[in-house]
């Protein structure tokens, strides 16, 4: 989110140079640690090195009028409006409410709730060219003479980025996964965007050091990107960073939709078309 709005808005590019303190930095009192420490990194280092104290920098140059109206754009905080009973919305703090730290620690995903389709929605509008896409689960019902009785379609929700916004944020994830966290996540044969993420569980009302969560979220491929996946690991025992313990998996499940699908160009509508479920199918399934 931070990065979005920071390119949309002009106030950085992909070069401009950041003073990373070493590792080290201090927010109302309150430790931000990077785990790969360096003094300076560029705009785009800090995307691929994960740098928290380089996203809390530049998350100071948005001030926090427009990173909550990004946010809100992206679909934190709002119904994405899917098919299914049941979904928490999250929790987006408005400006008004924000306390000493908020702005920073919200921009590394601190004092932030959200749902996994939030976040994969908001992934797939920077690889849809800035297009935030309304989601569904089924894409069609046909009854047993042939019948469509019921038909989802692709719906715009909103612009939220500018195009050229959306491919240089998707550059700066390529590098995620050729020089930095997200190695562990690349395919043989197809070109990914990815970005790795750790955080802290809230337990008992606060972020603990021992209990995380993990997750890599990546589409493929980048030239013109057909699918994206979200892994998302709840306390991970043997490791806990997410380019570790998460975008292995992605990995291994971008493998074998592959493989199973038998090619790396293109995903869309020729297998798809062919596994419609009928009704009297979905009656007994």
């Amino acid at each position: 989110i931070t990065a979005s709005a920071i390119l949309e808005e002009k106030l950085s590019n992909a070069g401009t140079a950041i003073n990373t303190e070493n590792g080290s930095y201090k927010v109302y009192g309150m430790e931000i640690i990077d785990s790969y420490p360096a003094s300076t990194l560029t705009f785009q280092q800090i995307i691929e090195k994960s740098s928290n104290i380089g996203v809390v920098k530049l998350s100071q140059k948005l001030g926090a009028e427009r990173f909550f109206k990004y946010a809100r754009d992206f679909g934190f905080g709002i119904y994405t409006g899917v098919e299914l009973n049941g979904e928490n919305k999250g929790y987006l703090k408005r400006p008004i409410d924000f306390t000493n730290g908020s702005l920073e620690f919200m921009s590394i995903g601190y004092q932030v709730a959200v749902n996994a389709l939030q976040l994969t929605m908001a992934y797939s509008s920077i690889a849809n060219n800035g297009m935030l896409m309304k989601p569904y689960i089924v894409k069609k019902i046909v009854s047993n003479d042939g019948r469509v009785i019921i038909e989802n379609n692709p719906s715009q929700v909103r612009q939220v980025v500018s195009t050229e916004t959306s491919k240089i944020l998707t550059q700066m994830f390529r590098g995620v996964m050729e020089k930095g966290t997200g190695t562990d996540g690349v395919v043989e044969g197809v070109t990914v965007a990815g970005k790795t993420g750790t955080t802290q569980k809230l337990i008992e009302g606060e972020y603990s050091s021992n209990s995380h969560i993990s997750s890599f979220v990546g589409y493929f491929p980048v030239e013109n990107p057909e699918i994206i996946i979200t892994v998302i690991i709840d306390d991970p025992k043997n490791g806990y960073y997410g380019g570790k313990v998460a975008a292995p998996i992605f990995q291994n499940t971008a493998t074998r939709l592959i493989d199973y699908l038998g090619k790396t160009n293109s995903y869309k509508d020729e297998y798809f078309s062919q596994n419609i479920i009928t009704n009297e199918e979905a009656n007994t399934t």
